[in-house]
């Protein structure tokens, strides 16, 4: 005589509880501090420049590493601002590269290129070198 099988009936559609008693945040693809905070800029360098698939926050650090670029440019070479922006442009890449040479006319560029940041009442903030 053949033992019969016992199969208990499953039912897959009973609720079952999550393993983590909350929800957990989303990955927000944010790079590790660390990586970043070692970052270093020779003025002898042009720095490719690409914010492909990059998030707000990672675009955001590409901008402050440009920032910290030009300001090597111009303590080390005592380079212009025409010079400088000539040469991080030149460093564009990808789809910054695309929009700039192909949808950015040259009436928009030129205004972009001679932007100045100004106070609450319209005067011109200027840097003062010592």
């Amino acid at each position: 005589q053949v033992n019969p099988v016992i199969t208990k009936a499953v039912n897959w559609k009973q609720p079952s509880k999550l393993y983590y008693n909350r929800a957990t945040a989303p990955d927000l693809l944010l790079e590790e501090k660390n990586d970043q905070s070692f970052r270093s800029f020779s003025a002898t360098n042009i720095y490719e420049w690409n914010i492909d698939g990059l998030t707000e926050y990672n675009i955001l650090s590409t901008l402050q590493h440009m920032t910290m670029v030009s300001t090597a440019y111009q303590t080390a070479l005592d380079s212009t601002d025409d010079a400088i922006v000539e040469i991080l442009t030149s460093g564009f890449s990808g789809q910054l590269k695309g929009w700039w040479d192909n949808y950015v006319s040259e009436e928009e560029k030129h205004e972009i290129l001679t932007a100045v940041k100004t106070d609450a009442e319209g005067n011109i903030i200027t840097t003062v070198k010592v």
